[in-house]
Formats: C-alpha cells, structure tokens, sequence
C-alpha cells in the first residue's frame, strides 16, 4: 500500500449533480399558469416573494411557455433555448413569479454550479426591456445575473437566450435552489405598456453540477495492489518530469519522489510526489486459539502506527474474549485496509451437574461421569461413576481438554417421617368434621382407611379412623378414634353472610347466652387451608383473607368450646356460605 504526498492544481472539474427536469418539460395543453414537472412555484408566503398574500394563487405563479402560447395573442409565447418548453415569469405590482426546486443528496463542504439561459420575453402590459433573474439558496440570496435586454416587439417568438452561471459551497446534503424576476428598473407598473415598466422573464435550460479537483492534484493513500497514473490534460502545455520523460502520463508503481514541471504560455507549475509503502504487518494477530469456560483473554491491539478498529467498531488498545468468536482487526488509511482475524473457541466441559440432594437414612446415592473427563472427589482420584453414602458437603474437580470445572454436592439425610391426627376426640350428631393432618414432609401422599386420598377427610359418623403416610423412604400410619354425642343448642353459628360493606350480615360470628372457658374456631376453604382463627366468642371474621375478600363459595368453620365451670370439651363444625 502506498502513501502520497502530492502538489496541488488548482483546476476545476464538473461531476453531474443535476435538477429534476432542467430543460423544464411540462404538459403544454393548458399551460398558463402550469409549472414544469419536478419544480414548484415560489408562493406569496415565501420571505423572498413581493407578492400579498391577496393575490396568492395569480401573481405568484409562473407560467409554461411555448412556441404556441399559453397566450399568444398578448406575447405569452416563445421559442424555448432547449426542448420543447421553459418558464417566464411576471416581475410588477403584486406580481412575482418565480420556481424552486430542492435538490438532495449533496456533499456538505463541496462546490456546486449552477447553470441556465435567461431571456426578456415581454408580453402586450409587460414592456420592459431589461431584467435578470435573482437566485436564492433556501431562503439568502447567491447571486442576481447580469442584466439582459430585448428591443423586440412583445409578441415575437424569437428571444435572445444568454447563459449565466454562478456557484455556492453546500452546508446541507439538502438544499433548496430559487429563481425570481428581478427588474432594474424597479417600475412594476402592470397595466402601462411602458418600456420600462412590468418585466416578464424567460428562464430556460437549469442545470447543476459539482466542482471538483481530480484526486491526483490532491494528497492521498494507494494500496500496493495499485497503480499510481497522473494524467495531465492542460492545453498548450510541456511537461519535464525528474526522469527527463516529456509525456503528460505517468504511472507510479515503485515508493521514490516525482516531480514534474508543467509549463503553459504563461504559467509555470512544479509538483512534487512524496511516494511511500503503507506496509502492516503481515501477520498482526495471534493464531486461533482456545479458552475455558469463564476466563477472559485479552487480545492486545499489535500497533498503534495506523488508524484501526475491532470488528465492534471499537478502538480501545484491547479486545476482551468471553464466548466463542471470530476476532478482526482491521488498519485503514484513506481507501486501504488491511484485516487480520483470529477465532477463538471457549471450552466447556460437557458434564451433567450433580446438584444438591437427599438420600434416606442408610441408602447410598451413585452417579454415573462421563468417561471423557478426570475427576477428583475431595482429593481421591475417581474414573467412571461415585457412591456416596454419608451426608455432607463434596467438592468434584472435572478436568478434560486443558481445562477444569468444579462442581458442589449437598447431600443431607431425609428427615423421619412424622404425621399428626390430633387427639381423640367428640362431635355432634348429624355434624361433619374435617380432619387435617399435619406432616414434617411436602412431598408426602396419604390413603385413609376410608380408602380416600385426600389430604383431608370429612367425617360425620363415630368410629376409628386411620392414615398410612407415605414419602420416598418410609411410611408411618396414625389413628384417631372420633365420638358423636347429642349436642344442646349453646352455640349458634350462621350458615350464610354477606360481606359486600351494606352493614348487614357483614361478619360471620357465633351467638350464644352461655359463658366459655375456652372458645376457639377457625375457617378452612374447600382445599382444607387455614384461612381464619378466633379465640373468643366476641371474635368475627369479616371474610378477608390475606387482605383480600374471599371469593362467592361453601367455607367450612370448626369450633372447640368447653362452657365456663366444666371439664366438658365439645368439638363442633359446620358449613358456611358467602355470598356478596
């Protein structure tokens, strides 16, 4: 690749950078007042147009214009410069017509021109012989052309088309490009027929283009795959270059300096080219490699000499590498670059994670490893599978391609299983009594002697009840004996309330005249959860549960009571229905 340094020419060149529509084509049928296609007129709300807003929509707009008309019979008629039609345009009292077009895609700091052909039309109340036309970048004013001038009659097709030019540096990729009338004469009279009063002006032929000076008059970088030609094309010119070679081309494929000495009828210019080797190292990063599962390698930037950047777009001195991936760096300079790559492969040990875990008091627990790997288990070297038949906390290193990972075992004995019924105990005849076991164990099923499964039992009749609990290690059987006896009315409790905030049957609460020594409840939903519990007669439950009211539905409430002065324990329980 290579770097040179080069003179400068000042010589303009053009790149096309056109209008839409620059001959200013349109549909002729019905053109007065008609505008070509791609272009606008410049309205009475523009900053730049001497128009009332009266008069918007007439004295604002242009017209197009042909050999034929739109109004030949006052002189709105004539021969384009190129094409088939071109724009004039009204310059007087309440009457200025101009177009605009907005051009895109331009470079900001460029040179543009701008190029067209203007001509004094006139027309049979527009007599005026002289005018130019003012040209507006968006809304500041780039130039008013040089006057022109017409002695000829107002209806004569023939005009004198004369060309203008000017140029402007864009600050925009958008820019909007305006053209209005201009009189010298500032006469706008629109009804004299006056030589120097109302203008009509003919614009034609718009063009645009680019300034821009060849690459080879500038300083610049070339790759080593290319070759270098200067090509100078200068009239009446003689050229000495530093090797005595007298053509105007010359091709440049080897680092050295060029110098050449151009000489015109009256000018001299000496250029000088200072060529050298854009030259990175050929091999910039590390070969492919690979790491471990959770490292991190840091892959150093291997020069600083050249403009670079990783293949994020970042130009930090470093690359960090955590998962699999394809690393580029790339060195640029101007239109070369030079990319270096490498992958990098994250090993991770591909083995099934023991986890934490419980076994029964005197079971063993075996795990079968993957043959591919070492293992360690605390300390003792370990092939294809590992028993453990003790509780406690183990440490397992894993090791295989270059790379170790570690992995921790919780193993804890499964506690006995445990399961309460409760006491022995009485209820009313003609009354159901849930029974809810409690268990140590989650995980743990129950068959009743009922032959149910639930995880509650509803009985209503006196006689042994028993529950086989089962878990993963053993099963243990509880038995309770339940009694029924006749019941007096001491307690009433409501089988329906309302909860909905009226003050009516808001709460559900137990009534009674008798005295308690002890008085206790709760409510149960139909799943047998807990969801309230009172400890005195005086308490209520207004049907919230969790800070939310229970849904419409059947709860069931069971109370154990013994009346002031007695031994006697009474069990009771019923249903209870909310309805909001």
């Amino acid at each position: 690749m290579l770097f040179i340094v080069l003179g400068t020419i000042f010589i303009n060149f053009v790149k096309a950078q056109s209008f839409t529509n620059p001959n200013l084509l349109g549909n002729s049928a019905n053109s007065l007042a008609a505008l070509p296609t791609g272009w606008l007129n410049i309205p009475a709300t523009d900053q730049n147009c001497d128009v009332t807003l009266n008069f918007q929509g007439l004295g604002d707009t242009p017209d197009l214009t042909t050999l034929n008309g739109p109004m030949p019979q006052i002189g709105i008629v004539g021969t384009p410069k190129n094409g088939s039609s071109f724009i004039s345009g009204v310059k007087g009292d309440n009457f200025h017509e101009g177009i605009m077009q907005t051009v895109n895609g331009l470079i900001p700091g460029n040179v543009y021109q701008v190029s067209f052909y203007q001509s004094v039309v006139k027309q049979e109340n527009c007599r005026d012989t002289s005018g130019a036309w003012s040209v507006y970048l968006d809304n500041n004013l780039l130039l008013t052309t040089a006057i022109s001038s017409s002695q000829l009659a107002y209806n004569d097709i023939n005009l004198n088309w004369e060309y203008r030019e000017l140029s402007f540096t864009a600050t925009s990729s958008s820019h909007t490009l305006k053209f209005l009338p201009f009189d010298d004469d500032q006469n706008g009279d629109i009804y004299s027929q006056g030589i120097d009063a109302a203008l009509r002006m003919g614009i034609d032929q718009i063009n645009m283009e680019e300034l821009v000076i060849p690459t080879y008059y500038m300083d610049t970088t070339l790759c080593s795959s290319l070759s270098y030609t200067i090509s100078f094309n200068i009239p009446n010119a003689t050229y000495s270059w530093e090797n005595n070679d007298t053509t105007s081309t010359r091709t440049i494929s080897n680092d050295g300096i060029y110098t050449v000495e151009i000489t015109t009828p009256d000018s001299i210019y000496r250029n000088t080219y200072s060529v050298s080797f854009f030259n990175p190292t050929q091999t910039l990063l590390p070969e492919d490699t690979s790491i471990c599962f959770g490292d991190t390698l840091r892959i150093d930037s291997p020069q600083n000499i050249y403009p670079y950047q990783w293949h994020d777009a970042s130009n930090l001195p470093y690359y960090d590498v955590t998962e699999n991936e394809l690393v580029t760096y790339t060195l640029s300079q101007d239109q070369c670059t030079f990319t270096d790559s490498l992958f990098v492969d994250v090993v991770k040990l591909d083995y099934s994670s023991i986890g934490d875990t419980t076994i029964c008091i005197g079971d063993s627990l075996t795990f079968d490893l993957n043959p591919q790997y070492t293992y360690t288990l605390e300390q003792q070297t370990i092939i294809n599978n590992v028993t453990i038949n003790q509780v406690g906390t183990y440490l397992l290193e894993i090791n295989g391609q270059g790379c170790t990972s570690y992995d921790t075992l919780n193993v804890s004995y499964l506690p006995p299983l445990h399961v309460e019924l409760g006491n022995d105990t009485s209820i009313c005849m003609n009354e159901t009594y849930m029974l809810i076991p409690t268990t140590n164990h989650s995980e743990t099923t129950y068959e009743w002697s009922t032959g149910s499964n639930a995880e509650a039992l509803y009985i209503s009749e006196e006689g042994y009840y028993s529950l086989e609990a089962t878990n993963c290690c053993e099963s243990v059987v509880e038995e309770i004996y339940i009694s029924t006896h006749s019941c007096e009315a001491l307690v009433f409790a409501p089988n329906t309330f309302t909860p909905n905030g009226d003050r009516l049957n808001n709460y559900f609460k137990f009534e009674s005249e008798a005295a308690f020594s002890r008085f206790e409840w709760k409510v149960y939903n139909r799943w047998g959860q807990e969801i309230f519990q009172g400890n005195s007669i005086d308490d209520y439950w207004d049907g919230n549960f969790n800070n939310e009211l229970c849904k419409d539905g059947t709860y069931i409430w069971k109370l154990t009571y013994s009346p002031l002065n007695s031994s006697f324990v009474e069990q009771l329980s019923g249903s209870l229905l909310i309805i909001k």
